[in-house]
């Protein structure tokens, strides 16, 4: 049977190949690889093995976040990286968190600011994009630790019943 694979969600490849994850020579247990990006796929079965149709299909139902515009917005976890242990995924966001309160304490403040906190455009770009890059390389460490979109799709949601049970919005 011939099975048809998506492109990557991550980098837009179409080098995904079909990888066998199982025990060698015991059984066989499919995974998705990319090969230009290192993205790798297994589909959790409820412990059972999964077969090329099943990884197959649940592949293809991924939202290639590089295409679709409408997701445009979300951050892509990148994947080619040098951070490989916990410590050096936290210095990188310290990094990324300093370069963000270095960028929002040094912006020039409006003389008439009272309440709004009213900014120059270009700082407010500067700050939403350190932002940005702090959201990226905190989900990029997610990502790596195989926390998937879905996962923290679910705890988001679950953070903000939270804080609007706590009347914050």
């Amino acid at each position: 049977m011939n099975i048809k694979l998506k492109l990557c969600p991550f980098c837009g490849s179409d080098k995904v190949l079909f990888e066998d994850v199982g025990a060698e020579g015991a059984f066989e247990d499919w995974g998705i690889t990319c090969e230009e990006c290192g993205a790798f796929f297994i589909h959790s079965n409820d412990g059972c093995v999964s077969t090329k149709e099943e990884v197959a299909v649940a592949w293809n139902k991924r939202i290639n976040l590089k295409s679709d515009k409408t997701m445009a917005h979300l951050p892509i976890p990148c994947t080619k990286v040098e951070e490989k242990t916990v410590k050096d995924w936290f210095q990188k966001i310290n990094e990324e968190l300093d370069e963000f309160k270095d960028t929002v304490m040094g912006c020039r403040w409006l003389p008439d600011e009272v309440k709004a906190l009213n900014l120059y455009i270009d700082e407010k770009n500067k700050i939403v994009e350190e932002a940005a890059d702090t959201i990226t390389a905190i989900t990029s460490m997610l990502e790596a630790m195989g926390i998937g979109e879905d996962m923290r799709q679910e705890a988001q949601i679950k953070v903000n019943a939270k804080n609007k049970a706590r009347g914050r919005f």
